[in-house]
């Protein structure tokens, strides 16, 4: 299975997808319409394959990587697109004893790529082939840590989980 990551640039998740043992690494702006060119030409694996999004997070809830469960159509004050609500992501992802699954992945830039993500995948039909997921890294969390966990958390995906 291959695992493609993306961190946005200039908070710990850039820092952490550096320390990451992947080949596939891609750091992008946090910018709307460069997440939207990023995402159309976004190429997937040609097989069974995740794709990883990594952001910082500042909420209350920071004691553990949030695996974000769902997004939605929000970003900002508007709606993406009307045709749907929202996905289900991370669907394969088991926690570990460092993250957790969450619902809060807010109507900002991780959610809008996630939604983007999902939305692509949808309208490709690849959905079963490649999975989305996202990654939420609490601002103050200790660096290595995250790296130790999201590295068993792909260790697991990938000695037992399919897409």
């Amino acid at each position: 299975m291959e695992i493609q990551i993306i961190a946005f640039k200039n908070n710990i998740s850039e820092i952490v997808l550096n320390g990451l043992n992947i080949q596939k690494k891609y750091y992008i702006d946090s910018d709307e319409k460069f997440i939207r060119n990023f995402v159309d030409n976004f190429k997937f694996s040609d097989g069974k394959g995740l794709v990883i999004g990594l952001g910082e997070y500042s909420g209350r809830d920071k004691e553990k990587l949030r695996i974000e469960t769902i997004c939605t159509n929000k970003f900002r004050n508007g709606v993406i697109a009307l045709d749907s609500e929202g996905f289900k992501i991370s669907n394969n992802i088991k926690v570990g004893s460092n993250s957790k699954l969450a619902k809060g992945i807010g109507n900002s830039y991780c959610n809008l790529m996630s939604y983007l993500f999902s939305l692509k995948l949808l309208s490709k039909n690849i959905k079963n082939e490649v999975g989305f997921a996202f990654i939420h890294i609490p601002k103050s969390f200790k660096v290595e840590v995250a790296i130790e966990e999201i590295m068993g958390l792909l260790s697991n995906l990938m000695t037992g989980s399919k897409c």
